[in-house]
């Protein structure tokens, strides 16, 4: 019976994938670049997927590249085998799948009551960047998932696969940057070599992958970045503005703001009071990433959604009405006027405020919950007032 329903869905779906006229937008990098790569070819080579994107209807004389890492490929390889719009049909329900599903290892890692799980996803899907990123096709959710699966197995002490997750983070690491030197102390001084070993197996797998289909897709992907990288667009975050302010060709100063939150980092992980706990700092340490990364784009800004799940979570515990329902208004304008701003076409600068302002309403909402909540402790159901 599964497997007919199953099939009844597969042929829905291709109907309507053969009905749709589905615009082009960066699924198409990912599309054209693993279908390159199933057939040994280039899949960071300009031409060949200029080429590709053509034959599938682009018009264009620019094509959309993937600068992402050759263990990405056996994320997205599954989606090249289709055309075009069946493809990006796919490609939708799954991002919508893995937002759900991050949203549902987030209410529980946070302890929120099973039956309330309703909540999470309302934040979830009433979140803008979720909506701007299944809109545009981008492979942010995968990283979403990798942090909150993460987040998931370290809190049950299944440490190996708290590292294989690390994978799915790996994705697109520049956006995630510091987390990477605290996992890289976590492993060593919680002697966690099972989650050392869970990320080597999980990287080197998938590069494997990558190698079997196209011997040299290291050496390509190297190759790419001698052009213009991606680093030096106008993307909205401090680098940018820093460089809009200064002087574009400054290229430097898109990475200073990453430079200081390093060693603004380092100085905080040397100090003996810190008791290092994932659950805690995690969604912080994601924020501090985004907001003071070199590149990217609003739709990565899904990545905030652990810390708004965090964040409703200890509002939640507050147990104060009003408190509650302002957190509720900040969050629906908020994102309301995301959502009008793209309707409005708004450059993508114009998005820079997006990660600082809601880091600062978490951390308002981290320091006032504070003295209130002392940690997490056992898993336990929460229930409303």
């Amino acid at each position: 019976m599964v497997i007919v329903l199953l099939y009844l869905a597969a042929v829905k779906v291709k109907q309507l994938a053969d009905k749709a006229v589905l615009p082009f937008d960066d699924f198409l990098a990912f599309w054209s670049a693993a279908r390159l790569e199933l057939q040994g070819k280039n899949p960071y080579s300009l031409d060949a997927l200029l080429a590709e994107q053509k034959a599938a209807g682009w018009d264009q004389g620019t094509p959309f590249v993937v600068w992402y890492p050759p263990w990405v490929f056996p994320l997205i390889l599954p989606f090249g085998i289709f055309p075009y719009q069946m493809g990006r049909i796919l490609w939708l329900l799954c991002h919508l799948i893995l937002i759900l599903v991050s949203a549902t290892v987030l209410w529980r890692s946070y302890q929120g009551a099973p039956r309330f799980i309703w909540v999470a996803w309302i934040l979830a899907l009433s979140f803008a960047p979720s909506l701007f990123v299944l809109r545009n096709g981008q492979i942010t959710p995968f990283l979403l998932l990798g942090v909150a699966a993460f987040s998931y197995f370290e809190r049950r002490r299944k440490i190996f696969a708290a590292g294989v997750m690390c994978l799915l983070i790996a994705v697109k690491p520049q956006l995630s940057y510091l987390f990477w030197p605290v996992w890289v102390l976590w492993v060593f001084q919680r002697r966690c070599w099972a989650a050392l070993f869970g990320a080597i197996l999980s990287l080197s797998t998938a590069t494997l992958i990558a190698l079997y289909f196209n011997s040299s897709v290291i050496s390509d992907w190297i190759g790419i970045w001698s052009t213009t990288p991606p680093f030096y667009w106008a993307t909205p975050t401090l680098g940018t503005l820093l460089r809009l302010s200064f002087g574009s060709e400054l290229h430097w100063l898109q990475f200073f703001p990453s430079l200081l939150m390093l060693i603004s980092l380092g100085l905080v992980m040397s100090s003996k009071k810190l008791k290092w706990n994932w659950d805690e700092y995690l969604p912080l340490l994601l924020m501090a990433s985004m907001a003071t990364a070199s590149y990217g784009w609003i739709a990565d800004t899904v990545l905030l959604l652990p810390a708004l799940i965090h964040g409703a979570m200890r509002v939640w515990r507050l147990h104060s009405l009003r408190e509650k329902l302002l957190f509720a208004l900040i969050h629906s304008l908020a994102n309301s006027l995301l959502i009008l701003m793209n309707l409005w076409k708004f450059s993508g600068t114009a998005y820079v405020w997006v990660t600082p302002f809601f880091l600062v309403i978490y951390l308002t909402v981290w320091r006032r919950s504070s003295s209130s909540l002392t940690g997490f402790g056992p898993l336990k159901e929460v229930t409303p007032n």
